[in-house]
């Protein structure tokens, strides 16, 4: 998952489009929270699959999200070399899964 999510840059801002016009429209707010919820809840899952706890595994997935969105804000405009990627995801596994 950590690949996937760090390997690609310029997919679009979609989220990040919505998260704008969900300031002036309550009902796009709602949608957004429902992705975002939907996107931490995966993450949690595959956390307690690993073995944490409920509460590891929801903190980690807010953790990891919102590290994911000031990465992708920071190289949405570039191509992510694989040392910078295998940097950022080596930080993430050490950090989040100990390994």
């Amino acid at each position: 998952m950590l690949i996937q999510m760090f390997s690609v840059t310029r997919k679009g801002d979609f989220l990040f489009y919505l998260r704008k016009l969900s300031e002036e429209a309550p009902a796009f707010h709602s949608m957004l929270e429902m992705i975002e919820q939907t996107r931490m809840s995966y993450a949690a899952a595959l956390f307690r699959k690993a073995g944490m706890d409920s509460v590891a595994a929801e903190q980690k997935s807010h953790i990891l999200y919102h590290y994911y969105l000031g990465w992708y804000e920071r190289f949405k405009q570039s191509q992510v070399e694989a040392e910078e990627l295998n940097l950022h995801i080596s930080m993430l596994r050490s950090q989040l899964l100990g390994i």
